[in-house]
C-alpha cells in the first residue's frame, strides 16, 4: 500500500477573532499506511480536541497569560512555537516575551544576531550580555565595537547599579587606543558624561564603570578623573563606587591617622545600606574592631547582627540536577582543588579563589554541565575573577593554556559570557570566608590560629557549595571546628563576645557544624584517575605558615564533636542529624567512568608561558597560541611535551611516577571538539524574527 501523508495542523483564533489553521510542523510526517495515519488522527483529536470536539484548553488562555507561559522559553523553542499559528506568531514577539526568553546554551552568530538584537533592546539582559561579549571578541559573529558598547552599556543598567561589572571586559591595558576595549570605553564616558547632571542612579553604574577603567590606567592624571567619577557615582548611590572611595581616602600608609579614618568611616556609613557587598563587610569589620566613628555600640551591633542574619541564608535556593557529574562531588571537588592551584601559582588572593569558585557553584545550581566542560567553566570563572579583583589578570589565552590547550580560545570566550548571564552582573556576593575574617578581627586570635581557620574554611570550599551554603552559618561552625580541634574548652569554642555581635548561639549553627565534620574530616581523601591524593589546600596551608598541617592541625572526632555540642545544648534531635548516613560518602573510583583515554593535563613549568600583554582581547586576533609560541627563550618548552611527559605518553618510568607536586593540574576531562554542540547556534528558525515586524 502507497504511503500516506498527513501534515496536522492547529487551530486557533488570532487577535483580530479571524479563525486560522496553520501546520504544526514545515515538512509533513509520512506514515507507513492509511490505518497508522487514521490511528493517529484519532489518537490526537481524543488528546487535543483538534479533530471537532472540544477545543484545547491553551486556545482559551487570554493573550496575557499565554505571553507569560511564553516568556519563560528557550529562544529556540519559542521560535518553533510561533510557526504554529498566526496568535501565537504575533503573541511570540511581544516585547514582555522577548525581555524574558532564554538563550542558554546558544551563541550568536552572523545569521542569529537580529533576534538577539531585538531582544535585547526590549531589556533581555541574556541577549545583552551575549551579543556584547560576541561582538567585542569577534566570536561567534562579526566584531562590531559599536554594537558591542551598546550591548554591554544596555546590560549595565539593567543589572543595576549596586554591582557595576562590565569594565572588567574592557579594562586596561589596551594594544592601542583604537582597539576595541578603548572604543567601547569611549563610549561609556560620552554616556556618562552626557548624563552626569542626572542625579538618579539609572547612570551610577556606568560612571562608576569609568571611574575605575580611568582608576586602572595608574596615571596620575586618569586616577584623578577617575576619583571624580567615583564621587559622582557615590553621590548617585552606588555603594561600591563609595567603598573605592573609601579606600582612596584611607591608603595603606595613612591607617595611623585616626581622624581621616574615622571621617572615611562616617563617609562610607552614609553607604550602609546599600546593597553593596563591599561596603557592608568594611563597616561590619570596622564595628567589631571598635572604631564606631561616632555611632553608638547599640546601632553598631544592629547593623552587624542585621548582616549576619541577612547571610544565614544561601545565595541562591536552586539546585540544578547535574546528571553528568558525579553525585558524591567528586568531579567538584577535583576542579576546585585544580583552581586553588592555580589560585596558587598566580598568587592571586583569597578572594579571587573565593569568588571563582562561588560562580562556578553558581553555574552548577542554575545550569547543567557536563563533565567535560567541567575544567573550562572552572578556568572562565577565574578569569573573571582575576579581572574584578586582581591588578594583574589571566589572559584568555593563558587560561586555554593552563588547560595544557584542551580548550580553545573562542570556548573559554563563549563561557565567560554564560557565566556573567547566569550571575547577571552580581559577581561579588558574601561568601563564608568575609565572616571568617570578621569572626577573627572581633577575637583577635593569633597568626596561626587565623591560618588554621582560613585552612579549614578552604577545606570547607573543597566540599560545600558556596552558591548553596549560608555564608554567616559556614563560618561560624569554621571557627567553632578550629577552636575544638586546639582543644579549647567547649564553652570557649564560640566566646560570649561572637554571641553578643551575632546574636548565634551554638545551637544555631550545630547542624552546620555537624555537616562540615562529616564531609571535611570523617570521609576519605579523594584521589584522582591515577590514585594520588588531593592535597592543594594541605600544600598551600605549608607555604604561609612554614608548618605541616599534619604537625599543627587534629580534626576533630565525631564524639568530641558530640560531646562539646551536648555541653551548649545544641546537640540536633534524630531528624537533623542522622549519623547513620554519611552523605558526603566517597564511592569507590571504579564506579565512575575511566578518565584516562585522551585526558589532558596543564604542564607544569609555568615559567615558559609567559603571556605578552593583554593583547588576546583584541578581536583581530583570535587563534590560540600555538605550543610552540608559548615559551620564551632558550628555557621555553612545548606545552603539548610537557603534557606528553605528565600523562606517561613519553619519558622515563621515573617521569611517569613524578609526584602530583610536580604539576599543577588535575587532569579532569577529556579532549572535546573546538566547539561543544550547545554552543553552536546554526538554528535556521532564529531568522523568522529577523524578517518580521512589530
Amino acid at each position: 500500500m502507497d504511503a500516506c501523508t498527513i501534515t496536522p495542523s492547529v487551530r486557533s483564533e488570532s487577535p483580530t477573532g479571524r479563525r486560522l489553521s496553520a501546520p504544526i510542523a514545515a515538512a509533513p510526517h509520512k506514515w507507513e499506511d492509511e490505518a497508522e495515519a487514521a490511528m493517529w488522527e484519532d489518537e490526537n483529536e481524543a488528546t487535543t480536541g483538534y479533530g471537532g470536539g472540544s477545543e484545547c484548553l491553551l486556545w482559551h488562555l487570554p493573550d496575557e497569560l499565554l505571553m507569560y507561559i511564553l516568556g519563560f522559553l528557550e529562544a529556540r523553542d519559542l521560535t518553533s512555537i510561533v510557526l504554529t499559528c498566526r496568535r501565537l506568531f504575533v503573541l511570540g514577539q511581544e516585547s514582555s516575551v522577548l525581555a524574558r526568553v532564554g538563550f542558554a546554551g546558544d551563541w550568536p552568530t552572523d545569521t542569529t544576531k537580529a533576534l538577539y538584537q531585538r531582544a535585547a533592546r526590549e531589556g533581555n539582559f541574556e541577549a545583552n550580555m551575549k551579543l556584547g561579549v560576541a561582538c567585542l571578541y569577534g566570536e561567534g559573529c562579526s566584531a562590531a565595537p559599536g554594537l558591542a558598547s551598546e550591548m554591554l552599556m544596555r546590560a549595565e543598567q539593567l543589572a543595576g547599579p549596586n554591582d557595576p561589572f562590565s569594565w572588567l571586559l574592557y579594562r586596561p591595558p589596551w594594544s592601542s587606543d583604537s582597539c576595541s576595549k578603548a572604543l567601547i570605553f569611549k563610549d561609556m564616558l560620552a554616556l556618562a558624561e552626557e548624563n552626569q547632571n542626572v542625579v538618579t542612579r539609572r547612570y551610577s553604574g556606568i560612571m562608576y564603570c569609568v571611574a575605575k577603567t580611568l582608576w586602572l590606567q595608574h596615571d596620575e592624571e586618569s586616577r584623578e578623573k577617575g576619583e571624580e567619577w567615583f564621587k559622582l557615582a557615590a553621590e548617585r548611590g552606588c555603594g561600591e563606587a563609595a567603598f573605592e572611595m573609601f579606600n582612596i581616602l584611607t591608603p595603606a600608609t595613612a591607617t595611623r591617622d585616626v581622624s581621616q579614618r574615622l571621617e572615611s568611616i562616617r563617609y562610607l556609613r552614609d553607604h550602609g545600606f546599600s546593597a553593596s557587598h563591599n561596603v557592608q563587610m568594611t563597616l561590619c569589620n570596622e564595628y567589631v574592631r571598635g572604631n564606631l566613628a561616632g555611632a553608638s555600640q547599640a546601632a553598631a551591633v544592629q547593623y552587624v547582627r542585621r548582616i549576619v542574619e541577612a547571610n544565614a541564608s544561601p545565595a541562591t535556593g536552586m539546585r540544578c540536577d547535574q546528571g553528568d557529574l558525579d553525585r558524591s562531588g567528586k568531579m567538584r571537588y577535583i576542579l576546585v582543588d585544580w583552581l586553588v592551584e592555580v589560585a596558587d601559582l598566580k598568587q592571586f588572593s583569597r578572594d579571587t579563589l573565593y569568588m571563582t569558585v562561588g560562580l562556578v557553584d553558581l553555574f552548577l545550581a542554575k545550569q547543567v554541565v557536563l563533565r567535560k566542560s567541567l575544567q573550562l567553566l572552572g578556568i572562565a570563572c577565574m578569569v573573571i575573577a582575576a579581572r574584578f579583583s586582581e591588578a594583574e589578570v589571566i589572559t584568555i589565552r593563558e587560561a586555554a593554556w593552563l588547560t595544557d590547550n584542551t580548550y580553545r580560545y573562542e570556548q573559554v570566550v563563549r563561557t565567560m559570557g554564560q557565566a556573567l548571564c547566569v550571575a547577571r552582573g552580581r559577581l561579588r556576593s558574601s561568601t563564608h570566608l568575609d565572616f571568617v575574617r570578621m569572626y577573627i578581627a572581633l577575637t583577635k586570635v593569633d597568626f596561626f590560629v587565623e591560618e588554621m581557620m582560613h585552612y579549614v574554611s578552604e577545606l570547607v570550599l573543597l566540599f560545600m557549595s558556596v552558591a548553596t551554603s549560608s555564608p554567616s552559618l559556614v563560618a561560624a561552625s569554621v571557627f567553632y571546628l578550629t577552636q575544638l580541634s586546639r582543644k579549647v574548652p567547649s564553652d570557649e569554642c564560640w566566646p560570649e563576645a561572637l554571641q553578643f555581635w551575632t546574636s548565634m548561639s551554638v545551637a544555631d549553627f550545630a547542624p552546620t557544624v555537624l555537616e562540615i565534620q562529616k564531609c571535611c574530616f570523617s570521609s576519605e581523601n579523594v584521589k584522582d584517575h591515577r590514585g594520588v591524593e588531593l592535597k592543594a589546600v594541605d600544600e598551600r596551608y605549608q607555604k604561609r605558615t612554614g608548618r605541616a598541617v599534619s604537625d599543627e592541625f587534629a580534626p576533630p572526632t565525631m564524639a568530641e564533636v558530640q560531646s562539646a555540642l551536648a555541653a551548649h545544648d545544641a546537640w540536633p534531635s534524630a531528624g537533623e542529624a542522622d549519623m547513620d548516613e554519611d552523605p558526603s560518602e566517597v564511592p569507590d573510583e571504579s564506579t565512575f567512568a575511566s578518565p584516562t583515554p585522551g585526558w589532558t593535563s596543564v604542564p607544569s613549568d609555568y615559567a615558559s608561558a609567559a603571556q605578552e600583554g593583554d593583547e588576546e582581547m583584541d578581536v583581530d586576533i583570535v587563534d590560540a597560541m600555538s605550543a610552540g609560541q608559548v615559551g620564551r627563550g632558550d628555557k621555553g618548552r612545548s606545552a603539548s611535551a610537557l603534557s606528553n611527559v605528565t600523562n606517561g605518553v613519553l619519558g622515563s618510568g621515573a617521569q611517569r611516577r613524578a609526584k602530583r607536586s610536580s604539576s599543577i593540574t588535575t587532569p579532569m576531562v577529556p579532549e572535546m571538539p573546538p566547539h561543544p554542540a550547545g554552543f553552536n547556534s546554526a538554528f535556521e528558525g532564529f531568522a523568522i524574527f529577523g524578517d518580521s515586524e512589530f
